[in-house]
């Protein structure tokens, strides 16, 4: 099981993040705003927080 995951996160180290970083350099417009990631996850994580107590 262990081994099935790790051979599954190096495919997707050396397939698809190489991929999509291309993607990203041809068009760019295809990003997220690192300031919209980060209010993103906050706003996510301030809700489980919330739904936790």
């Amino acid at each position: 099981m262990l081994e099935d995951f790790e051979a599954e996160r190096e495919r997707w180290l050396r397939e698809e993040v190489p991929a999509r970083l291309t993607e990203l350099r041809q068009d760019p417009a295809k990003g997220i705003p690192v300031e919209t990631v980060f209010s993103r996850l906050e706003a996510r994580h301030h809700a489980k927080q919330a739904k936790a107590k």
